[in-house]
């Protein structure tokens, strides 16, 4: 008998659209001074405005990271919770080729739920024995 590996955690895409993310910052450090030289040689804010969008956006940018580095362990317990719940562990067994799980009487409610579910075709409640 196999022992199954626990999954790690969900971790971030490494890459969006083949970009990484120091990429990504490495073009924001130059396109921001460029968007910003731009917004003051025309007027429309000043240089200390300018720096204090940017100390904004930093102080943002960290703050979201914050949370999402917050959150993600939680979505990971949540998800690992409903993934590995009975009912899902009996659908995912059913998925089985060549393998059909009979569930008898005695089974929770939800599992019970799954052998009569008609889009579960390999799940089947366990047929009664005659007495």
């Amino acid at each position: 008998m196999s022992q199954q590996v626990p999954n790690p955690p969900p971790s971030p895409p490494a890459e969006i659209y083949g970009v990484n993310l120091q990429q990504l910052m490495a073009a924001l450090r130059v396109i921001a001074p460029l968007l910003g030289g731009i917004l003051i040689t025309h007027g429309v804010m000043s240089a200390t405005q300018f720096d204090s969008l940017i100390n904004q956006i930093g102080t943002i940018v960290t703050d979201v990271t914050v949370l999402i580095g917050a959150v993600l362990p939680v979505w990971a317990m949540v998800s690992g919770m409903i993934k590995h719940s009975n009912a899902s562990v009996i659908t995912e067994a059913s998925q089985v080729p060549g393998v059909t799980v009979a569930v008898n009487g005695n089974a929770p409610v939800a599992v019970q739920a799954v052998a009569h579910d008609p889009t579960v075709p390999n799940v089947v409640p366990m047929p009664d024995k005659p007495k």
